[in-house]
């Protein structure tokens, strides 16, 4: 039921935007095309025919970039929507045109994330938390649970049932891969030495910068070793890892009541093995019904490329890349809440860089 609730949720998103996307030169229409049948219907629809025009626009979903295309008319609708990938490495690089096969993004039927106050190491001291997501209070009682893939700033404000309070937060990547891995940890030790370390070694780490309490102390050590100065105090940590990762860890410390601290959240990321790198999603909005192309352990699920090829800019300026593909793959169509059969050939632009 999850999954049912979560596709419709993601058909109405899709359905209701109505912003205006940049319209591609419409001498070049005619090279973008549907042709095929989804659910037993044929389905033969090119630009620049029956009013239908190519748009594309390049946005942010849940803090990620996306590129989308999108063949509409007033009646109908095409949309093709790709997910950036590597996220967590700056200035990273993908080839598309290399590529012979696009999947399918997985749709969650079970939450990237679910987080309570029983989940972390301490909770038995932690009376309450109120979790801010993105700067925005969730708003839900009980534990926080995320299904939609992105890359989320949470922050945890907490009560302690000594009744003193702290906060933390971290920077947390869900529904996508995550290239380097490592728990940022600590320990108080004897004349308030605090050692703190990441317990990975599979990982190698190149350098950290660590900040305590938001000032720069040390920007080539992997472990650090100080003298608290402070009762309380904010860790983090900025792991620039071998492989070209570089990912912000932190921690909030009471070196005065151990048990009253906040662990690194990043901890938790790694709940669901769903990843939209480089992925598509399809919906489609054809004589008044609506689907949405999902994964299947049935049947292979990918985008088969014919070519992609550099096509011009759009009007935002954006490089637009054709893409020329066979699809056969599962959808799920809102109005019977079952999966129906489609097989595809698709001409579509994507503003990918």
């Amino acid at each position: 039921m999850n999954k049912l609730i979560y596709l419709c949720t993601l058909l109405l998103v899709f359905s209701c935007e109505k912003q205006k996307l940049p319209e591609l030169p419409e001498s070049n229409d005619p090279m973008f095309g549907v042709d095929g049948t989804i659910d037993g219907q044929s389905i033969s629809i090119s630009a620049g025919t029956d009013d239908y025009y190519m748009q594309s626009e390049e946005f942010e979903f849940n803090n990620v970039t996306q590129w989308k295309g999108n063949l509409t008319n007033s009646e109908n609708q095409f949309e093709f929507i790709l997910s950036d990938g590597i996220i967590d490495v700056p200035n990273s690089t993908f080839d598309l045109s290399d590529v012979d096969y696009i999947g399918l993004t997985e749709v969650p039927s079970q939450p990237l994330l679910q987080l309570s106050k029983d989940d972390l190491t301490n909770g038995e001291f932690i009376q309450s938390i109120t979790w801010i997501v993105d700067g925005e209070a969730y708003s839900n009682q009980g534990p926080l649970v995320i299904f939609e893939p992105g890359e989320y700033t949470i922050c945890a404000e907490v009560t302690f049932t000594d009744q003193t309070e702290a906060s933390s937060c971290s920077d947390v990547i869900l529904g996508y891969d995550k290239n380097a891995k490592g728990e940022l940890k600590f320990i108080v030790g004897q004349n308030n030495r605090l050692l703190a370390f990441f317990d990975t070694p599979e990982y190698e780490i190149d350098h950290v910068e660590w900040y305590y309490n938001d000032s720069l102390i040390s920007a080539n050590k992997v472990n650090l070793s100080i003298e608290a100065n402070t009762n309380t105090f904010d860790l983090k940590a900025i792991v620039h890892y071998s492989n070209g990762v570089v990912r912000e860890r932190s921690v909030f410390v009471n070196k005065l009541v151990t048990t009253n601290f906040i662990q690194d959240l990043t901890a938790f990321e790694n709940q669901s093995n769903v990843s939209w790198d480089f992925k598509l999603r399809m919906n489609i909005a054809f004589n008044g019904q609506h689907y949405t192309a999902i994964e299947s352990t049935a049947q292979a699920t990918q985008l088969e490329i014919i070519s992609i090829s550099q096509y011009g800019y759009n009007a935002n300026g954006e490089q637009v890349l054709l893409i020329k593909g066979n699809l056969q793959a599962p959808f799920y169509h809102q109005e019977s809440q079952s999966e129906v059969n489609a097989n595809l050939t698709l001409s579509f632009a994507l503003p990918y860089k």
